[in-house]
C-alpha cells in the first residue's frame, strides 16, 4: 500500500511540473529526487518542495530549458556549468556525468556552476555508489 502512495505521488509532482514548466525527463529527475528524499524521512528536502520550484522557474530565477557544458582540460575533473537550472535538475545531469567519467577513468569530480540549491546531497552519492 505504502508503495503505490509513494507511486502515485511521485507521479502527481511529475505531472505538475511536466504539464506546467519542465521537460518531462526533468520533471521525472525531481520526482525521482523528491521522493525517494521523503521516504528516507527529509520532507523539506522532498515532496515539500515542487511549489517552491514552479515559483522559481515561472519567475525566472531558475531556467526551464538549460544548456549544460562541463569545462575543464581533465577527463575525470571538471566544472559543470547548469545554465541556471534547477539544482534538482542540475545535479541529477552531473551526476550522470560524473558516473560516465568515472567508468572510463577509474575516478571522476565535477563542481556544478550557475544553479542553486539541489536538495539533499546524499541522493546524488546513492546514485553513485549504485551505478559504480
Amino acid at each position: 500500500m505504502q508503495c503505490e502512495y509513494w507511486g502515485r505521488i511521485r507521479s502527481a509532482v511529475c505531472e505538475l511540473l511536466s504539464s506546467r514548466v519542465l521537460a518531462f525527463g526533468h520533471a521525472v529527475d525531481v520526482a525521482d529526487a523528491l521522493v525517494e528524499t521523503s521516504l528516507l524521512g527529509m520532507d523539506t528536502r522532498g515532496v515539500g518542495l515542487p511549489s517552491t520550484y514552479l515559483k522559481e522557474l515561472k519567475s525566472g530565477r531558475a531556467n526551464r530549458s538549460p544548456l549544460f557544458e562541463v569545462r575543464g582540460r581533465y577527463a575525470a575533473a571538471g566544472v559543470f556549468y547548469a545554465d541556471n537550472a534547477l539544482g534538482v535538475v542540475a545535479a541529477n545531469a552531473a551526476t550522470r556525468e560524473a558516473i560516465k567519467r568515472a567508468k572510463e577513468t577509474g575516478i571522476a569530480a565535477l563542481a556544478v556552476a550557475d544553479s542553486n540549491h539541489f536538495g539533499a546531497a546524499g541522493y546524488y552519492a546513492r546514485m553513485g555508489a549504485c551505478e559504480i
